[in-house]
C-alpha cells in the first residue's frame, strides 16, 4: 500500500509540474510548419476522454506545437475507414477492431500510434421490460453501424454474459444520441452508449441501465479506439506525426492533473450539459486519461486475443502486436516529455 501511494504521489507531481509548464508556455504561439487532417467518429467533443482530441485544439495543444488539425466528422468507424482509405484524412481515429481488419485484409499497411481512449466508459441501456442481457435474443438492439466500435465490443460483451449475438436483431442508427432518443421513442429494445449520454436520458422512467459500464469493462476489458495511419505515410510524415502525440499526450496529462480544466473546457464545447454533470464524469474518468499514449503492449495483445474470439474474425488472417503497433512517435515523445509513472503503462 505505501508503494501504491507514494506512486500516486510521485504521478500528481509531474503531472502538476507538467500543468505549470503548460501554462507558462500558453503564451508563446508556435508558428504553424505543419497541418493534418484527422478524420473522428463523432460530430461533437464525446463526454468521454476521446474528447481529448477536440479540445487539444480549442485549448491550443496542437498550435503550440506548430500544428493544426482539421476534422473530418463522421458517424462510425467503417465511414473513418472509408475516409482514410480515400485519402481523405491522413489519421483515422477507429475501432481496434477496424483496424485488426484492415490489417489481416492487406487492405492498407495500417499503424495504431496512440490511443487518446483506452477503455470508452460504455453501457447497455435498455426499456424497463427486459429483463437481463441473456433476454436480448429476439430483440431489437440499436448500433452504429455494423463494424463501429460498439458493435464490435457488444458482440463480445453480449457473449460473456451467455446471450448468443447472432440471435440479437440489430439495426444500424449511427450517432448515439439519436440510438438513445430512438430508444426512448421504443423503436429499439436496448442500445449500446458512453455514461455521458446516459446521463443525459437516465431521468426518463421507462428506461433503465440493464449492464452497468463496469460490468460491461469486466466482460471485455479491451482496448476501445486508436489513431492509426498508413505506414508509408507515417514514414514520410514523421515530425507532423510527433508533433499531434505529444499535443495529445500533454492535455491528457492537464486534465489528469486538473480534472476542473477538463469540466470548464467541455462546458465551452457543450453548454448544453450543466457543470454539475461534467464535474461527476470528470471524477469517473480519473484514472482513465492516456498520459503516455494508451498503448499498453501487453493490453493490445491481450485485446487482440480476445477480438479473435469473435466468430467476425473467424477466417481472419492472425494479425501481432508488432505488425499493429508502430511506438515510434510515442518514444520519440517520451524521450522529450519523460513519462508519467503509475497511470498509464506506456508502450515500450
Amino acid at each position: 500500500m505505501r508503494i501504491r501511494n507514494s506512486r500516486a504521489r510521485t504521478a500528481a507531481a509531474v503531472l502538476l509540474a507538467a500543468c505549470i509548464g503548460l501554462a507558462f508556455g500558453s503564451c508563446a504561439q508556435a508558428e504553424i510548419t505543419h497541418r493534418l487532417r484527422l478524420v473522428v467518429t463523432h460530430v461533437a467533443p464525446p463526454l468521454v476522454p476521446n474528447s481529448v482530441m477536440d479540445l487539444a485544439d480549442t485549448l491550443g495543444f496542437y498550435r503550440r506545437e506548430g500544428l493544426a488539425v482539421d476534422f473530418v466528422r463522421v458517424q462510425n468507424t467503417p465511414l473513418a475507414i472509408v475516409g482514410l482509405k480515400t485519402r481523405n484524412a491522413d489519421l483515422a481515429n477507429i475501432s481496434l477492431s477496424g483496424a485488426l481488419q484492415l490489417a489481416a485484409q492487406r487492405v492498407m499497411r495500417i499503424k495504431a500510434i496512440l490511443s487518446p481512449d483506452k477503455a470508452i466508459p460504455y453501457l447497455i441501456a435498455s426499456h424497463q421490460d427486459v429483463a437481463s442481457v441473456k433476454a436480448l435474443e429476439g430483440l431489437t438492439l440499436g448500433i452504429g453501424g455494423v463494424g463501429s466500435l460498439d458493435y464490435s465490443m457488444t458482440r463480445l460483451v453480449l457473449a460473456a454474459h451467455g446471450a448468443d449475438p447472432d440471435k440479437v436483431k440489430v439495426v444500424a442508427l449511427g450517432e448515439p444520441q439519436v440510438r438513445a432518443l430512438a430508444l426512448g421513442a421504443r423503436r429499439i429494445d436496448a442500445t449500446t452508449m458512453s455514461v455521458g449520454v446516459w446521463n443525459r436520458f437516465r431521468s426518463r422512467p421507462a428506461l433503465k441501465v440493464l449492464l452497468s459500464a463496469e460490468d460491461y469493462f469486466n466482460a471485455a476489458p479491451v482496448l476501445n479506439k486508436v489513431i492509426v495511419a498508413e505506414q508509408d505515410w507515417l514514414a514520410t510524415r514523421r515530425p507532423a506525426v510527433e508533433r499531434f502525440v505529444a499535443a495529445i499526450i500533454k492535455a491528457s496529462r492537464t486534465f489528469a492533473a486538473d480534472p476542473g480544466a477538463w469540466v470548464e473546457a467541455m462546458h465551452l464545447a457543450r453548454p448544453e450539459v450543466p457543470r454539475d454533470e461534467l464535474r461527476e464524469l470528470a471524477h469517473s474518468f480519473a484514472r482513465s486519461w492516456s498520459v503516455n499514449g494508451g498503448l499498453d503492449p501487453a493490453q493490445v495483445a491481450y485485446s487482440i486475443e480476445q477480438l479473435y474470439r469473435d466468430p467476425e474474425f473467424r477466417e481472419s488472417r492472425r494479425v501481432t502486436v508488432d505488425e499493429i503497433l508502430d511506438d515510434g512517435p510515442l518514444r520519440a515523445v517520451f524521450s522529450r516529455i519523460g513519462v508519467i509513472p503509475g497511470l498509464d503503462e506506456p508502450a515500450r
